[in-house]
């Protein structure tokens, strides 16, 4: 069988398995050697507990026939690849050139795979000792090379321009998709049947006439004239019967370019593909169009389609990825409220390297992202502030009426915040110290694994008779707290205040009478669910988080004079899969998560993509993309008016354009 096989870098290829210079035999990749850190070992246990595991450099083997038309020949085709493991070892020492790769390729597999080669020797068989090879030929010769652990596949990015494109949108389901029904039938999200994630979109048509349609759309912003797009959409086919399921593009000028089948296959999903769509001259916008259409009267289908994409580009890549627009909050009304990109379909068996550009519409200084992965991608990690139960657990003063309520307003996440408020009814002026709001959210199945507990948080003076009379903002703080089954982190009567966040701990700003600071993001510190060891096969424990809103302050209270904390959201960002944080000193600064460069982290560009730091204040590391899916979380606030309680300011309503670059890699050495 042939098969390709090469050693290149960026300035030169040399065809390994040519069949004129060379003829490779074999071609040999074990899976590399495990380096496992271990503990927990004792004498009063069987064997130890993995703590971490890495892979070591793979050595890849290869024997070859070498022939040459002349001596002078054959010695050139010898010292053609002696010279890039040269090439090899430079790069890998000093950065010098370019990487060395060993690229194969099977004649009938798909994609190709990349071996990064550190160093290697090449090894010629007893007949070059002698004082004349036969026939200029090299009978046997091995190559052998120190590569890297994993084989690469090809990079490719992608960039969805559909919204809601996997139909995971579930707080108002299709807000995204417009309906078009000239025929009887239904479309809606559909729970129980999808190709990845947790939804699709089910299309059925009963008893319609020719032509008629059952229809879900949507217009595609951005579009010029002469710019080449592809799409695709994966179906599933449960019946047909005088009708078809059709993915359509209808250009304002009329033009519609399809891509349809008839086909019947309730077994799997399968794609529909239109690529290499070059956009007519005076088009201005374009409607990608779902849609089961009868060909015939009395018409019935029944079609889920899921994953649709829509990229610029020449043909659609191999993964795919959920929308490019994201918002700054999870509230699942529409994709604008969205704070999250998933991946599937990395291909590889190891996780995939990754280059995440997150490109911020307003202007932040503070950003924050995480990852996770497989059976954890979908759980749910927003809390709305509305969604807690209140209670009062401590007060310093009887004349002080403590309340809870909810405020309304459609920049808030969810359309509500939390409100607790104190409020002095007395007639004399009251000091008021030492208050503390309880709110409870119960998660009867939390997710699990280790989260930043982060809330968007206000506070507001209320009106009194002195219209003057100020608050200090460094007096608000907010605290959190859980319960797992009979685990209890802190007294909820009596919390350690030591751990709250203060509002202003670093800046003291004023709150003049009914004045509303901006909101802004609170880092309440780092939970662990389940916080305790849960055993096999019992009922796992609901997860009570408790945030606390607390007034330090002993600041006199004139008559009807309030003060109040809103609690917007919390939201527990994942860290243990890839998470990240940084403040930028230019909040204009594109981000990029980096997994695939040899210095990994979290990188500042400006907005051509030009490198402007690498910041020294990150903390964490950036994602990967597993075989089995990734779902990628980023929120961010920033300078705006500085109104924040701290200056900086958290905007609900904010928006991101995300894209993703990645890079499949492979333990064990596959075809495709």
């Amino acid at each position: 069988m042939a098969w390709t096989l090469q050693l290149l870098n960026d300035d030169t290829t040399l065809d390994i398995n040519d069949g004129t210079n060379y003829s490779a035999r074999s071609l040999t990749a074990p899976v590399p050697p495990r380096r496992m850190a271990t503990g927990g070992a004792n004498l009063y246990r069987h064997g130890s507990d993995v703590q971490e595991r890495v892979f070591q450099n793979r050595t890849v083997t290869v024997t070859l026939r070498i022939n040459g038309t002349s001596q002078d020949n054959l010695i050139s085709n010898i010292n053609s690849i002696n010279g890039l493991l040269e090439r090899a070892s430079e790069y890998v020492t000093n950065g010098t050139g370019s990487q060395v790769k060993l690229r194969r390729k099977w004649e009938s597999a798909t994609n190709q795979l990349d071996f990064y080669v550190l160093d290697g020797a090449l090894q010629i068989g007893d007949e070059f000792s002698t004082v004349h090879a036969t026939n200029d030929i090299i009978a046997t010769a091995t190559l052998t090379l120190l590569c890297e652990p994993f084989a690469y596949g090809a990079q490719e990015t992608i960039e969805n321009y559909v919204a809601d494109p996997g139909f995971e949108v579930s707080g108002t389901a299709l807000a995204d998709w417009t309906q078009n029904h000239t025929g009887n039938g239904t479309s809606a999200r559909d729970t129980s049947v999808y190709k990845d994630g947790k939804g699709s979109l089910k299309l059925v048509m009963t008893a319609s006439d020719d032509d008629e349609i059952i229809e879900r759309h949507q217009t595609l912003a951005d579009v010029d004239a002469g710019e080449v797009w592809s799409f695709q959409c994966w179906v599933r086919v449960d019946a047909l019967s005088d009708c078809k399921v059709v993915m359509g593009l209808d250009y304002n000028t009329g033009t519609d370019v399809v891509a349809e089948t008839t086909t019947v296959n309730a077994a799997s999903f399968v794609k529909l593909t239109a690529n290499n769509i070059t956009v007519p001259g005076s088009v201005t916008s374009m409607v990608l169009r779902l849609r089961l259409e009868a060909t015939d009267d009395s018409a019935t289908g029944t079609v889920y389609i899921d994953n649709v994409i829509a990229i610029l580009g020449s043909a659609v890549p191999s993964a795919w990825a959920s929308s490019h627009s994201l918002g700054n909050h999870n509230d699942e009304s529409a994709q604008a409220s969205s704070n999250w990109i998933d991946i599937h379909d990395v291909g590889g068996d190891v996780p995939a390297l990754l280059q995440v550009k997150v490109a911020e519409a307003q202007d932040h200084t503070n950003f924050w992202a995480g990852a996770r992965h497989a059976g954890r991608q979908y759980d749910s990690l927003m809390l709305e502030g509305e969604d807690g139960t209140a209670s009062t657990i401590a007060h310093a003063t009887a004349s002080i009426i403590e309340s809870n309520t909810t405020a309304s307003n459609s920049a808030y996440s969810g359309g509500s915040a939390r409100v607790s408020q104190l409020l002095n009814n007395s007639g004399t002026p009251t000091p008021a110290a030492d208050t503390n709001f309880l709110h409870s959210f119960t998660m009867a199945t939390p997710p699990r694994g280790t989260f930043r507990v982060l809330v968007a948080v206000a506070a507001r003076n209320g009106q009194g008779d002195s219209s003057t009379q100020p608050m200090a903002r460094r007096d608000f703080a907010w605290g959190m707290s859980y319960t797992y089954g009979g685990f209890t982190l802190l007294d909820d009567t009596s919390p350690d205040v030591t751990s709250f966040v203060y509002a202003g701990a670093t800046t003291d700003k004023t709150l003049t009478a009914n004045s509303l600071s901006d909101f802004e993001i609170l880092d309440l510190g780092t939970i662990t669910i389940p916080p305790v060891a849960s055993p096999d096969n019992q009922t796992e424990a609901a997860l009570v988080l408790k945030i606390f809103n607390h007034w330090k302050g002993s600041r006199i209270f004139q008559l009807n004079q309030e003060i109040q904390w809103y609690t917007d959201s919390v939201f527990l960002m994942p860290i243990d899969f890839g998470g990240n944080y940084t403040s930028k000193a230019d909040a204009s600064d594109v981000v990029l998560l980096d997994s695939m460069s040899a210095a990994k982290g979290l990188y500042l560009l400006d907005a051509s993509n030009v490198v402007q730091s690498f910041p020294s204040n990150q903390l964490g590391r950036s994602p990967e993309a597993h075989p089995d899916g990734t779902r990628i979380y980023v929120l961010a606030q920033g300078y705006n008016d500085g109104g924040g309680l701290q200056g900086d300011q958290y905007t609900a309503a904010d928006t991101f354009t995300v894209s993703v670059t990645y890079r499949p890699r492979f333990l064990h050495v596959m075809g495709a």
